[in-house]
């Protein structure tokens, strides 16, 4: 190491698949006092979920069987060209753990981790520990700044006043998730982790978990300080990215935190920056280290402003300060000529109802109506439901009248979320509101949603299934949905399982319910379109092959009938869009003649290898090996041959044997 760094030992783990794996493991890992077992426990408990864009970076912390402290950086990433024994892309993780003393020595951010062990990769360099060095000095001369932070450029990441409101807000013990900053760079993200550290004790830094990146639909990581492009769940606080919130947190001791930070203390980053000992986000070390640093807790704060730390503030000035912080709080209501901003108006309808003050609130909900939604950005509409979610706006059983609290909810659904209403802002409805997803909505929320209007169609079958299956079959019974509307909401990917389920069972019902007037073949192209539902019901019951094939047997009963001939066998099987599972095979297999069987057989194995990313010489060597086989052709002539989306297909009903039609099928091929 040169005379500029210290040197760290380092320990790592790689985590992921070979071709032949199915789910994910620890591949391999350093031979050190971490054992394999802790590197697992660590790595799954901090998983970001999957992720939509990679690399990304999550740092964490864990302790040893010698209940020694380290912090680790996990780098998300793919390797091209390398896939799974399902075909699906693997996604690898290498993980550096350091033990926290070694860190602390020098206040080493994570940009700096990340710089020095990103050039590291793993695997065939046998067991032995990693040395390496990191800079003496985490902190920029003359700024107080980690390196990281004072050297980006001041585009790349948002003010500063940001990153103190995220800092205290972590105060509270409530997790903090940044939205609006998914064209950001990974550097960006990981520049604001360290921004927002900077402005908390260093030896906060022993127990942060914190990532780039999470997946918007995995609800149970534990990270506490996360990116992500939807809101999670209704305990988290919500952070607008680039956009500075000037409301109270209405914390006991975090809005006097900002308060210190801003005017309390001059160049607050190097004081807190020497406050190197281990410390948690529990309320006693909380309360420890304020009283440390000095911090009366206890003094309302009305506004952060978004402006660098000024001198030090003269004998006197604080006290001064904080009476005129306390005056500002007990005076009435805001000018009525000023017009008030939006987060202002939903905050005042939150005291509103909290107060028991419904006549008010009228006045508050026709500042509200007066407000153009159209002029709303993406990420207001996220600011705005996280003052929904804190002030408990969706709450049932209010104090007011009926009309009132529908009137109050139609114009917060109206401000700060999408119209027509799509399946994302369907789930943070549930996340404001404080129900898990597994629970239906109260009524009177329901009601404003109105499923019968204009929304997502899954929004729609969801809203009025929750309404009660009397509603439900009402509206489908009015207005029967095609076919391969109802087919296409249920393969939706993003569905929360619980939501997928409740489709799964609506969609087959209905079909069921109307199975003589049915558009047949609307229904087939459907299937072939979405695979027959399988590669959604595969990842909604990976555990329950038998629940797969007893769900797609009833939609192939449906569309084929009892029976089905060697076509029907060909579209589905021999889809060229979407390879068949495991358990579609068995579906129709089960449907077939038994003399059918051997050749339904090679027509779902010449599937697998067509969809396999075998090169092409490869790929037809093993078609080769097949058994010959007159009427299955290659891919392409699937493609031409088979009745996708588009095309016509032979009359007849399901389920009935046509002797002619696979004659001419042979002629043709």
């Amino acid at each position: 190491m040169s005379s500029g760094t210290v040197a760290v030992a380092v320990e790592w783990a790689l985590w992921g698949k070979e071709s032949h794996d199915t789910g994910y493991r620890l591949l391999e890992s350093s031979d050190g006092p971490v054992s394999p077992q802790t590197f697992v426990e660590a790595l799954t408990r901090y998983s970001p979920g999957t992720l939509e864009s990679l690399p990304q970076v999550t740092v964490s912390w864990f302790r040893d069987a010698s209940e020694h402290l380290y912090v680790a950086l996990a780098i998300h990433e793919t390797a091209p060209g390398r896939f799974d024994a399902g075909g699906r892309q693997i996604v690898f993780t290498r993980y550096f753990c350091v033990r926290y003393e070694e860190l602390a020595a020098e206040a080493v951010c994570y940009r700096t981790m990340y710089e020095e062990l990103g050039q590291i990769r793993l695997g065939g360099h046998g067991r032995a520990m990693i040395k390496a060095g990191f800079p003496l000095s985490a902190a920029e001369p003359g700024t107080g700044l980690p390196r990281a932070v004072a050297a980006a450029p001041a585009s790349a990441a948002p003010a500063s006043g940001l990153a103190i409101r995220a800092a205290a807000l972590l105060l509270t013990g409530r997790p903090v998730c940044i939205l609006g900053a998914d064209r950001t760079t990974l550097d960006a993200r990981l520049q604001f982790l360290d921004e927002v550290m900077s402005f908390l004790p260093y030896g906060m830094r022993s127990r942060l978990s914190a990532s780039t990146r999470v997946s918007s639909t995995f609800q149970d990581h534990k990270l506490r300080l996360f990116f992500s492009s939807a809101p999670r769940q209704a305990e988290d606080h919500l952070v607008a990215w680039d956009r500075l919130d000037l409301s109270p947190i209405r914390h006991r001791y975090a809005d006097d935190y900002l308060s210190w930070l801003v005017n309390g203390v001059r160049q607050p980053v190097p004081l807190l920056a020497s406050v190197r000992e281990p410390m948690g986000f529990s309320q006693p070390e909380i309360l420890k280290v304020l009283e440390r640093l000095h911090v009366s807790y206890g003094t309302p704060v009305s506004v952060v402003a978004d402006v660098p730390p000024g001198p030090a503030p003269a004998p006197g000035s604080q006290r001064r300060a904080a009476a005129r912080h306390k005056a500002a709080a007990e005076v009435a209501p805001p000018d009525p000529e000023r017009e008030m901003s939006v987060p202002e108006v939903l905050i005042s309808c939150g005291r509103r109802l909290e107060g028991g003050n419904p006549g008010f609130l009228i006045s508050d909900l026709d500042r509200l109506e007066a407000y153009d939604p159209a002029a709303v950005t993406p990420e207001e509409r996220a600011y705005y439901q996280g003052i929904i979610a804190d002030g408990q706006l969706f709450r049932p059983n209010m104090r007011i009248k009926k009309q009132l609290q529908g009137r109050l909810y139609g114009l917060l659904l109206r401000i700060a979320f999408e119209d027509p209403l799509t399946y994302q802002g369907y789930c943070a409805i549930h996340v404001c509101a404080g129900y898990p997803y597994g629970t239906s909505l109260h009524r009177s929320l329901l009601l404003a949603i109105n499923p019968a209007g204009q929304s997502e169609l899954s929004v729609r079958l969801l809203g009025l299934h929750a309404l009660g299956d009397k509603e439900l079959r009402r509206v489908l019974h009015d207005k029967p949905l095609p076919p391969g509307a109802l087919i296409g909401a249920a393969a939706n990917r993003e569905l929360q399982p619980v939501h997928a389920r409740v489709l799964g069972d609506i969609v087959i019902s209905d079909l069921f319910d109307r199975t003589g007037r049915l558009d047949r073949m609307g229904l087939r192209q459907a299937l072939i379109r979405h695979g027959c539902l399988a590669p959604a019901l595969e990842e909604l019951y990976p555990d329950r092959p038998s629940e797969q094939v007893a769900r797609l047997s009833s939609l192939l009963t449906i569309t084929y009938g009892r029976t089905m001939e060697p076509l029907a066998v060909d579209e589905i099987l021999a889809n060229p869009m979407v390879p068949p599972t495991a358990a579609l095979f068995a579906a129709v297999l089960g449907k077939v003649d038994p003399a059918d069987a051997p050749r339904t057989e090679r027509v779902f194995t010449r599937a697998l290898i067509s969809h396999e990313h075998f090169p092409g010489r490869m790929r037809d060597e093993l078609l080769r090996l097949l058994p010959a086989d007159s009427h299955l052709g290659t891919a392409a002539d699937r493609g031409r041959k088979l009745h996708l989306p588009g095309r016509s297909a032979p009359p007849g009903s399901p389920g009935a044997r046509r002797p002619s039609l696979l004659r001419q099928r042979s002629q043709e091929e």
